[in-house]
């Protein structure tokens, strides 16, 4: 079953606005501790999930031979619990409220060569992942303490992207730079409006993992931990033919706080980058096996 095909309920509008108000109310620890009981409910009730959680472990531990990586319930469990946390904070960063001083770079030159980007209005292409939490980059692009691009575009599965435009309405929260794209009506006008975003000196960000729902015959093959996976073509031909300045991404939670990844790509031919964008991924989820995100038969 291809993730589209499965109804993803676990960050439902009405969900969101209830922890969010439980969140303002008893603060981000009781959330958490709702979010702990929910993830035992979800994963003794939900086969599925369990299902391809353990095929994960099992690819994973296969391909590192690490012990602490052995498909188990107790390691099934931890990650669906990290998914739950995961939407915590996933709230936080689309509210704001995220604590900046719990983000860092792990490369402080990249760092430093990203911002001096965006202060000279250079458009960026960041190419993502389901593993860890990217939207923490949101608590950095509502900061004005740093350099702030013109236009944050952003690009999201339709369904996600009402969910999430009524939360920040409902929530009266200010987003002027910020565009939400519906991934299934991606065209060349879209293609159009993005370049333009980023000639202006926008950012943007886009899922290279996950193939379009829209056009599920076009995708690449790829060999993920020794197993075929399939790679959305349009992602990666999109930053061939636009040629901004390209990234991959990734936010990892590291205890309290979180790691953001980000790799330069000088090649942006489609190959060179599907290949290496694998394995930025496989370097991920041996950094943090808990937080690969993806909640069905990734593997063919």
């Amino acid at each position: 079953m291809e993730w589209f095909n499965i109804k993803e309920k676990s960050a439902g509008e009405k969900r969101l606005l209830i922890s969010w108000y439980l969140y303002k109310l008893l603060g981000v620890n009781i959330v958490l501790v709702i979010a702990f009981f929910v993830a035992i409910v979800t994963f003794f009730t939900n086969k599925d999930l369990r299902n391809y959680s353990k095929k994960y472990f099992k690819v994973l531990y296969s391909f590192t031979k690490n012990k602490k990586h052995k498909p188990s319930w107790f390691n099934s469990f931890r990650h669906i619990l990290s998914y739950a946390n995961a939407l915590v904070y996933k709230m936080e960063a689309f509210a704001g409220t995220y604590n900046i001083k719990n983000i860092r770079f792990t490369n402080e030159t990249m760092e430093r060569e990203f911002f001096e980007r965006i202060k000279n209005k250079e458009g960026i292409l960041f190419i993502c992942s389901h593993i860890g939490n990217v939207n923490i980059m949101k608590t950095f692009l509502n900061n004005n303490t740093y350099p702030q691009p013109k236009t944050v575009s952003v690009f999201l599965q339709k369904e996600h992207c009402t969910i999430f435009n009524n939360f920040i309405n409902s929530l009266e929260i200010k987003r002027d730079n910020l565009k939400i794209y519906p991934i299934e009506e991606f065209d060349i006008t879209t293609v159009s409006e993005l370049d333009e975003n980023l000639k202006d000196g926008g950012i943007a960000f886009i899922a290279g993992d996950r193939i379009s729902s829209n056009n599920p015959d076009k995708y690449l093959e790829a060999k993920f931990l020794n197993h075929k996976i399939l790679l959305p073509m349009g992602t990666f031909k999109l930053a061939e033919i636009l040629n901004y300045k390209t990234y991959f991404i990734s936010c990892l939670r590291n205890k309290e706080k979180y790691d953001i990844y980000l790799e330069e790509q000088t090649n942006l031919n489609i190959s060179a980058l599907q290949e290496n964008f694998v394995k930025f991924m496989e370097k991920m989820v041996q950094i943090t096996p808990f937080q690969f995100y993806h909640f069905y038969d990734i593997f063919m």
